[in-house]
């Protein structure tokens, strides 16, 4: 290769590093996707724990099976204001049949038109986002692993936000051990 073609390549592998969105493609967040993760958890693990809002897809393609989600409940809370409407849930996520999440969230809804949506037109809670179409931003707050002892399931969990203009989901996950 000449000097003319090195500089030529050079140019184009530029380009394409300036277009590639600091968020590594990642559609759902426009903070830093970056977290260091302790060694104790697995590769697939730190996928799971930093996933925002798409564990189903990532479930699905990592074990090529179908994912389900089972709602266990979804109770609005009473003392909710006119302003703020908040929900209680919890939902197993499946693969397969076999449960290997829990995910138990609060949910607050500030805008009427969100609001009517889950009530009167059967939007899921957990589908408002992408149903929307908004980009919400993805807050991890901690993360952990459960060992079994105390009653425990073992596996591992997370604490994290998401959050939009309109809608604010608090939300705990436990995996059961994977993999």
């Amino acid at each position: 290769m000449d000097d003319k073609e090195a500089a030529d390549k050079e140019s184009v592998l530029q380009m394409i590093s300036k277009s590639i969105p600091a968020h590594l493609g990642d559609v759902m967040s426009s903070r830093e996707t970056f977290v260091s993760l302790s060694d104790e958890f697995t590769p697939m693990q730190r996928i799971l724990l930093t996933a925002n809002g798409n564990v189903q897809r990532i479930l699905s393609a990592y074990y090529n099976a179908p994912v389900t989600v089972d709602i266990l409940f979804n109770e609005k809370i009473a003392g909710s204001t006119e302003n703020c409407i908040m929900f209680n849930r919890s939902v197993d996520i499946k693969v397969n049949k076999y449960t290997c999440c829990r995910a138990t969230s609060t949910v607050s809804i500030y805008d009427p038109a969100y609001l009517k949506l889950v009530e009167e037109d059967g939007v899921g809670i957990g589908q408002l986002f992408r149903y929307l179409n908004i980009l919400p931003e993805f807050q991890l707050l901690e993360v952990g692993r459960d060992d079994g002892v105390a009653g425990g399931v073992g596996g591992f969990w997370r604490r994290y936000i998401l959050s939009a203009a309109g809608v604010k989901k608090v939300e705990s996950r436990v995996y059961r051990v994977l993999e």
